[in-house]
């Protein structure tokens, strides 16, 4: 449940919460800053595959807010990194500073508008990475990656939605570890009920795949089948 608090002192409010706001703390684990003066606070404290989706729908939002207003919505969430140890035998992410890196690629796209409102498109790149300080590939980065979606829209209705089916090449996940490429197929379905407010549902994963990576490429892979939805507004 969302509820709207306000923080006794002269540096920051936090806009809406989920979980309780750990104020004995200044940062996350990871050296965030909970809270951030001048800004509107959103916090989050949500486990996966919860935080995946809500962090994907929020980075969204916060980026059309901030374009348009002069006082930012700002979030740890969308900025905080993942703990080098996981739960139940999960790795997880860990950010690091690279002092010398290459990423170069090619990225072909292509989309063939059908009747009924329906729209194909692919979006297929080419990746080629470099740790330049140790001359090793980047980790978690896929030496290839597809997406191919059929869309649909009806402006009449409100409805719109897409398949998508998205692969994943090839990808060092330890110096001496190379993950298989994997396959996950996603869904997503929205209806406008009003001018400015929509609803939205949407299932990754599935057919509940079991990626040999742990990666977000197109969702939440690495947690199995994801459901998830919610109401988007504009303001």
């Amino acid at each position: 449940m969302m509820q709207s608090v306000n923080r006794n002192d002269s540096k920051s409010d936090v806009l809406a919460l989920c979980g309780a706001v750990p104020m004995h703390r200044k940062s996350t684990g990871n050296g965030v800053p909970l809270l951030k003066k001048g800004a509107i606070n959103l916090y989050m404290n949500m486990p996966c595959p919860l935080k995946v989706v809500t962090k994907m729908v929020i980075t969204e939002f916060a980026e059309i807010y901030n374009a348009s207003h002069a006082v930012p919505i700002y979030s740890p969430m969308l900025h905080d990194g993942y703990v080098k140890d996981g739960k139940n035998n999960i790795p997880a992410y860990e950010l690091q500073n690279i002092s010398r890196a290459m990423t170069r690629g090619i990225e072909l796209t292509a989309s063939i508008k059908l009747p009924y409102g329906l729209t194909v498109s692919d979006e297929l790149t080419f990746l080629d990475s470099e740790d330049k300080s140790k001359g090793q590939d980047l980790l978690y980065v896929p030496d290839v990656t597809n997406t191919l979606k059929l869309a649909y829209g009806a402006e009449r209705s409100g409805f719109n939605g897409n398949i998508r089916v998205v692969s994943v090449g090839t990808q060092w996940v330890e110096n001496n570890v190379r993950a298989d490429g994997y396959t996950l197929v996603n869904a997503y379905l929205a209806k406008k009920v009003s001018s400015d407010t929509s609803l939205f549902f949407g299932v990754d994963n599935i057919f509940n795949e079991d990626p040999a990576a742990y990666g977000n490429i197109g969702g939440a892979g690495s947690t199995g089948t994801c459901f998830y939805g919610g109401l988007t507004f504009t303001l």
